[in-house]
């Protein structure tokens, strides 16, 4: 009797939290949602940057405009006041203001962060409704191993894919750019060429987003073979 009493209790409690991630996790994809569309036009919220290769150039865009960023190298002759003995500087981040952009350059800047921007919201929505579905309720236990899973691993699979190509061309996107954003940008970039840093990455953080999304794929076909012992099994019983 005691024992059918505290499973109850377990199972309403479970349920209840069921419930309460439910609807937190709804708040929060409704407000990615939200920051998403105020993005698309052109209202940040939060500082949001789009690096297009190691440290060089990227775009910082922020409430009331958006900045062009290089970092070049310098020498102590360089600067206009002195280091402490023994202290020498190496690189310098400078900035532009993108304050006279066309419409081709407002559609670059779109293009540096509506892609990701969506990718976070399709990528909270597919494991928010991963977590649900192995999520115990007052209904009883739930197995992760069902259909759906498995395509929503799939399709985070391919949005990962998708995400790596999108930042092979991110930085074409953030030197076109410049050269629709006024003079000031434009005479920055041309100047960093001289003084640039230029910096490789290393294969393993470059093409991160590639073998996350092979290891995904994996994992899904691991899913798959899952579904099908399950229906055997429930097949033999």
């Amino acid at each position: 009797m005691v024992t059918q009493i505290t499973a109850a209790l377990n199972s309403a409690a479970s349920g209840t939290a069921r419930q309460l991630f439910y609807w937190i996790s709804l708040l929060v994809v409704t407000l990615i949602a939200a920051l998403t569309v105020m993005e698309a036009f052109g209202i940040y919220y939060f500082p949001h940057r789009s690096w297009s290769e190691g440290i060089n150039s990227n775009v910082v865009q922020i409430r009331g405009g958006a900045l062009y960023n290089q970092y070049i190298s310098v020498k102590p002759s360089d600067l206009r006041f002195e280091f402490p003995a023994d202290i020498h500087p190496m690189f310098l981040s400078v900035f532009a203001d993108l304050t006279r952009i066309d419409a081709r350059g407002k559609l670059f800047l779109r293009l540096m962060t509506l892609p990701e921007d969506l990718f976070l919201l399709a990528l909270v929505w597919l494991v928010r409704g991963m977590i649900l579905s192995a999520w115990a309720g007052q209904s009883g236990e739930v197995s992760p191993f069902i259909q759906d899973n498995v395509r929503r691993l799939r399709w985070i699979a391919g949005f990962l894919a998708a995400l790596w190509v999108y930042h092979l061309f991110l930085p074409t996107f953030t030197d076109e750019l410049s050269f629709y954003a006024g003079a000031t940008p434009n005479a920055l970039n041309n100047f960093a060429q001289n003084k640039g840093i230029g910096q490789i990455f290393p294969w393993y953080l470059s093409n991160g987003y590639l073998a996350v999304s092979l290891l995904l794929l994996i994992l899904a076909q691991v899913f798959s073979h899952g579904v099908r012992l399950q229906k055997d099994v429930e097949g033999l019983v």
